[in-house]
């Protein structure tokens, strides 16, 4: 179970990094045109700065995705040494509210982008 943890943790860690590059980025308008991490919508995709527009809207969105995924990576981490709690079932926890609310947040993001063009 320990090393499941640690499975986890590492890919929360690379989800906000992913997340906080995104984020940096899309403040910055350093984000390439139809990059694969921006938003994939067809409104986004016309045109220079209606995609730069587009991820300026979402970047808070992403710096707040960047924050719960190294929290639940921590939280991964930390796992095999709560101690008192069943390690399986606070993981399963964490990773699926983790899973669900950075799901949640990207798709967030994506809407706020494109309502922000329309």
């Amino acid at each position: 179970m320990t090393i499941l943890a640690i499975v986890c943790a590492v890919l929360f860690v690379f989800a906000a990094v992913r997340f906080g590059l995104l984020a940096h980025y899309a403040r910055t308008d350093a984000l390439p045109f139809e990059s694969s991490m921006g938003i994939r919508a067809r409104e986004v995709r016309s045109d220079v700065d209606t995609w730069n527009k587009a991820h300026r809207a979402a970047w808070p969105i992403y710096a707040a995705a960047t924050g719960v995924s190294a929290g639940h990576g921590v939280a991964c981490a930390l796992a095999p040494w709560a101690s008192g709690i069943s390690m399986g079932g606070f993981l399963a926890v964490i990773v699926g509210a983790g899973v669900l609310v950075l799901v949640a947040m990207s798709i967030l993001a994506e809407k706020a982008g494109v309502a922000t063009v329309r």
